[in-house]
C-alpha cells in the first residue's frame, strides 16, 4: 500500500487503463455516449435538467463552431459565465477539439476578474451575453489580439458535421489540458497548466462505494468551474454517470439541508462555512437524508466541535476531510472502509492518507534544514508525481520546485504512523473567508494607497464560523503617527469588495517587522500575531 524509505512515502502506480487513452476529449466523448439517457445535471433554481446525450450534443456543436472560428489544438479559450447548465459546455467542447480552456466566474467581483484577465492572453473570450459589454470594457493592451464572442444558443444549432464528429486524440497525457487559476496564495493569481494525466487518472474522486445500489447518483457542490476541483468532479461525474446539481446563486449555500433532501443527494462537497451554518441551524425534522452517504469537507479544516457535532446529527454519513492542490493534484483522502472511518472518528483534523494508484511520492521537510523528517514531525509537504502541474502561464514556475524536482506545497503538515496526514498551517499567505479566497496582495495594495501607510502585510486570523478574517499589519510614516487603526480599516472598507474587508482589524507594528517581507517571513508574522507577540 505505502512504502516509507528515508522518510519518503511512495504509493504504487497502477497501469494506465485503456479507457483513459486519448486524453480528455476521448474520455468525455466515450463516457458521455455510454451514459446517454442518464441525467447529467439539474439547475436547482429552475429544476431544468438535461441528459448526457443532450450535453454531449451541445458540446460537439460548440466544438465545431469553435473550429469554424479558427480555434485549433493548443489554442487558449477563456469562458466567462455564471453557474448554469451551459457553464461546462465550452470546457468539454475545448477538450473535444484539443483547445485549452479556462473559466472565469462572472459572479466574482470585478476587482478579481480584472486580475484573472491580466494573467492570461487567450485566442478567444467566450462570454455570456449579459456580461459581454463588461468584458469588452475590461480588455487591456495584453488582450488586443483576443477575439470576444457572445456565447448564445446559436452555438447549439444543428450542423451537418456533427454526425461524423470524432474527438481529437492526444498521444501524450502529459500535454497541458486546461488552465486553472491559482487562488492567490503567494501573491496575485496565476494560470496553472494542468495536464491530461492529472485529470483522467487522479484517484482523488474515484466515487467508489459512495452510492446506493439501483438508485440515481446525485452529487451536490456549490463550486464553479473556475476551480480545478470542480473540473475534476465534472470529469468523475461524466465517467460514473452522476447527476450534478448546479447552484447558480451563492446565497443558496444556506439551503444545503433543503437541497440534500429534495434531490436525494448521495454525495456532497461542502465548505466549513456551509457546514457551520448547517450545524447551527440544526437538522430539519421533516426532511429525509437516508440517501446521503458521504460529505467531503473542502477548502479548509472544519473545527472539531462542528465536525463531531455534525457526525452525531448524521451518524450514518461519513463526513471526511480531504486535501489537494491545483499545482499538485489530489494528495490525501479517506476511503469508504471501516479502517478509515475509525481514523476519521479517532484522529480529529486528519485529512486522510495518500491517494493510491498513480505513483505519488511525498515527503515532509524541515523548514530550516530542508531534510525529510519522519512521522509526527511538522514540516513543509513536498510532492512528486506525473500529476504535477506543467508550470504557470507566461510565468516562471521554477521557484515552486526544489532542486530535486519536488513541488513545494507551501503547507505545514505532519503524518503519523498510520500515514494519516494533518495540516498544521499554511506557510502560504492565502486567507479563507466563508469558503472564499482572499488574496492578501490585493488588500495590501489598497492599504499602501493610504498616505500614512509605509509598509503593509495582510494575514488571516482564525474565526470559528468564517474560517479566517483578514488582519492588516501596517507601519506608518513618522509624520502620520496620529492616524488610528480604525481610520485605516474604514479606508480599506470603502475601496474593496465585502469579502476583502479587514474583519480582523488593523494593527500598528514596527517597521522592522515588515521590511522585505517574503513567504517565510509572512508565515512567521502570522505566528507572532497568534501567540500575542505583536
Amino acid at each position: 500500500m505505502y512504502r516509507l524509505e528515508n522518510n519518503i512515502i511512495t504509493t504504487d502506480h497502477d497501469p494506465l487503463d485503456e479507457k483513459y487513452v486519448g486524453g480528455l476529449g476521448c474520455y468525455c466523448f466515450n463516457f458521455m455516449k455510454k451514459n446517454g439517457d442518464k441525467i447529467a445535471q439539474i439547475n436547482v433554481a429552475t429544476d431544468e435538467q438535461e441528459t448526457y446525450n443532450t450535453l454531449l450534443l451541445k458540446s460537439i456543436r460548440t466544438g465545431i463552431a469553435l473550429r469554424k472560428m479558427g480555434i485549433k489544438k493548443g489554442d487558449l479559450v477563456t469562458f466567462f459565465s455564471k453557474r448554469n447548465l451551459n457553464s461546462c459546455v465550452p470546457m468539454i467542447a475545448s477538450f473535444l477539439i484539443g483547445a485549452i480552456p479556462s473559466y472565469i466566474d462572472t459572479t466574482f467581483p470585478l476587482f478579481d476578474i480584472v486580475h484573472f484577465m491580466k494573467t492570461i492572453n487567450p485566442k478567444l473570450f467566450l462570454v455570456t451575453p449579459d456580461f459581454l459589454e463588461t468584458i469588452k470594457s475590461l480588455i487591456g493592451e495584453e488582450q488586443q489580439n483576443t477575439s470576444t464572442v457572445a456565447f448564445t444558443e446559436d452555438f447549439f444549432t444543428p450542423v451537418e458535421e456533427e454526425a461524423k464528429f470524432m474527438p481529437i486524440f492526444v498521444d501524450d497525457l502529459q500535454e497541458t489540458a486546461i488552465i486553472h487559476f491559482s487562488s492567490g496564495s503567494t501573491g496575485y493569481p496565476k494560470g496553472i497548466y494542468i495536464n491530461h494525466y492529472s485529470l483522467v487518472c487522479n484517484k482523488a474522486f474515484s466515487f467508489e462505494n459512495l452510492w446506493i445500489e439501483n438508485q440515481p447518483k446525485v452529487v451536490l457542490t456549490f463550486d464553479s468551474l473556475h476551480w480545478s476541483i470542480e473540473s475534476l468532479r465534472l470529469l468523475c461525474s461524466i465517467k460514473e454517470g452522476v447527476c450534478r446539481l448546479i447552484v447558480p446563486d451563492e446565497d443558496d449555500m444556506k439551503k444545503a439541508w433543503f437541497f440534500l433532501d429534495k434531490y436525494k443527494v448521495n454525495l456532497a462537497y461542502l465548505i466549513p462555512w456551509t457546514l457551520v451554518n448547517m450545524f447551527e441551524n440544526g437538522k430539519p425534522n421533516n426532511m429525509d437524508f437516508r440517501d446521503l452517504t458521504t460529505i467531503y469537507i473542502e477548502g479548509s479544516l472544519l473545527p472539531a466541535k462542528y465536525h463531531q457535532g455534525l457526525q452525531k446529527i448524521l451518524p450514518n454519513v461519513d463526513i471526511f476531510h480531504w486535501y489537494g492542490q491545483s499545482e499538485a493534484g489530489g494528495l490525501t483522502t479517506f476511503r469508504k472502509n471501516d479502517l478509515h472511518r475509525e481514523y476519521n472518528r479517532t484522529k480529529p483534523g486528519c485529512v486522510g492518507t495518500p491517494i493510491l494508484g498513480f505513483g505519488m511520492s511525498l515527503k515532509v521537510v524541515d523548514l530550516e534544514s530542508g531534510e525529510a523528517v519522519g512521522p509526527n514531525k511538522p514540516g513543509e509537504l513536498r510532492v512528486k508525481s506525473r500529476a504535477l502541474m506543467n508550470g504557470y502561464h507566461n510565468l516562471d514556475s521554477s521557484d515552486q520546485f526544489d532542486d530535486d524536482g519536488w513541488i513545494k506545497t507551501g503547507d505545514m503538515v505532519y503524518y503519523d504512523e498510520d500515514f494519516c496526514f494533518f495540516i498544521v498551517d499554511r506557510i502560504k499567505d492565502l486567507i479563507l473567508f466563508q469558503g472564499l479566497h482572499i488574496v492578501p496582495a490585493l488588500v495590501e495594495a489598497e492599504l499602501l494607497t493610504h498616505p500614512a501607510v509605509k509598509f503593509a502585510v495582510v494575514v488571516g486570523v482564525p474565526d470559528d464560523k468564517d474560517t479566517e478574517h483578514a488582519l492588516g499589519l501596517v507601519a506608518l510614516y513618522d509624520n502620520f503617527s496620529s492616524v488610528t487603526s480604525g481610520e485605516i480599516e474604514k479606508y480599506v472598507e470603502e475601496r474593496v469588495p465585502d469579502k476583502y474587508r479587514l474583519r480582523g482589524g488593523v494593527k500598528m507594528i514596527k517597521e522592522s517587522y515588515l521590511k522585505s517581507t517574503n513567504k517565510i517571513k509572512r508565515f512567521k508574522l502570522k505566528q507572532l500575531v497568534l501567540f500575542g507577540e505583536i
